[in-house]
């Protein structure tokens, strides 16, 4: 009986086929099968696997098609992340940041967003949110200015105008510049690449030769959501999967032209707003600044990783 079943054995082993378009017989179907496949077809090297990949018993460039067919449908689509401006650009009270200068970026540029408690009506109906910059610096141009957002149902975040603090810049006198055609910055549904263009006008007035004179403004902008950064570094630690946007923008104002910013660059956090702004190819504006302290909806805002 022993002997019996040893002959058996002998007669019948035991035998482990290769999936067909496993030409290298390593048990997977991956793109060193391409390669061994073309070292096979061209008789650089025997196929110690299954080159016919179609199964239809003759091994051809339709095989090399198979395989390539094969690991790529085995092969997971990355899922594209979907950004929702309203995660990253926070408008919600008892909501602050403070930014000051870092990596060369000067201290003279310091400043605060304040998420307003008190709103205002723009386009007839629509209730605007207000942020206010407050700068360290008491008479920078941007001091007391407060701008004016709307976020709609849809997921649509517009720039409606702003509060012109009235310091700095004689031209300007203090006053609301609320935009008839506001500015889309973003929205749902986004993925990396979305680029947003808009234009807008609105109303404001300009002091000429010592008296205002209501005169229209036209705004053209330029939005792009170029990438998710693992880490972004800022004076209160480390942020990870941060929001790279690229802003250009250009205000036209009659008597004064064209004012023009340049590849402005914005570092948003989900759920913490704005931790970086880059404005350092714009050589009028501010350089490099970030966040140091702040909270959302009462909340102290922490990085990702501690300093």
């Amino acid at each position: 009986m022993h002997v019996f079943l040893v002959t058996v054995i002998c007669l019948f082993p035991l035998i482990s086929a290769a999936l067909p378009g496993d030409v290298n017989n390593d048990g997977k179907i991956d793109s060193l099968d391409i390669q061994a496949f073309i070292d096979y077809i061209l008789d650089r090297t025997t196929a110690t696997g299954d080159a016919d990949g179609n199964q239809d018993a003759i091994v051809n460039i339709a095989d090399l098609v198979t395989i390539v067919k094969i690991i790529s449908e085995a092969t997971p689509t990355p899922t594209p992340v979907i950004i929702n401006i309203k995660d990253y650009f926070i408008l919600s009270q008892n909501s602050w940041w403070h930014y000051s200068g870092f990596e060369g970026g000067s201290p003279d540029d310091n400043f605060k967003w304040t998420v307003l408690s008190d709103t205002i009506t723009v386009g007839g109906t629509k209730t605007a949110v207000k942020i206010k910059t407050t700068t360290d610096e008491p008479t920078d141009e941007r001091n007391n200015d407060i701008d004016f957002w709307v976020l709609e149902e849809n997921g649509d975040l517009y720039f409606w105008g702003y509060h012109e603090g009235g310091i700095g810049n004689p031209a300007f006198p203090e006053q609301d510049v609320i935009l008839t055609d506001p500015i889309l910055f973003g929205t749902d549904g986004m993925t990396i690449g979305t680029v947003i263009s808009d234009e807008g006008s609105g109303t404001m007035n300009i002091v000429v030769f010592g008296s205002p004179v209501p005169v229209t403004i036209g705004l053209q902008s330029t939005v792009t959501y170029t990438s998710i950064l693992p880490q972004r570094s800022t004076p209160m630690g480390t942020f990870t999967d941060v929001l790279r946007v690229s802003v250009d923008a250009t205000i036209t104002v009659p008597f004064l032209g064209s004012i023009p910013f340049h590849t402005s660059t914005f570092f948003l956090k989900k759920g913490k707003g704005m931790v970086v702004q880059d404005q350092k190819p714009d050589p009028n504006d501010a350089e490099l600044q970030g966040i140091d302290d702040g909270q959302v909806g009462g909340v102290k805002i922490q990085p990702d990783i501690a300093p």
